[in-house]
């Protein structure tokens, strides 16, 4: 098992993949894991305790906001240095 994780590592850092994500991902997954099984049961399977209360929607409106700006960032960035690459000037 080590090696396979050891190449995958080589790999991802020699993609320019950060690490710091990957290694929250990994430790902090099982523990979200765990708590959000805890409130479904808490909540008998329904989805809609999460939508409730305030603080939880608060927090699922802004989560949908910053991905939403993540990606528009990234597109626009995508978009200008294809347009650069396009009309033959180097990108900034």
């Amino acid at each position: 098992m080590l090696p396979v994780l050891g190449v995958a590592g080589y790999f991802l850092i020699h993609c320019g993949f950060p690490i710091a994500p990957i290694l929250l991902g990994l430790i902090l997954g099982s523990v979200l894991e765990e708590n959000f099984r805890r409130s479904l049961l808490v909540q008998r399977g329904d989805f809609m305790g999460f939508f409730y209360r305030p603080i939880s929607g608060t927090l699922l409106v802004l989560t949908a906001i910053l991905l939403i700006a993540a990606l528009t960032v990234e597109a626009r960035c995508f978009l200008k240095t294809r347009r650069q690459r396009d009309d033959g000037q180097p990108a900034e």
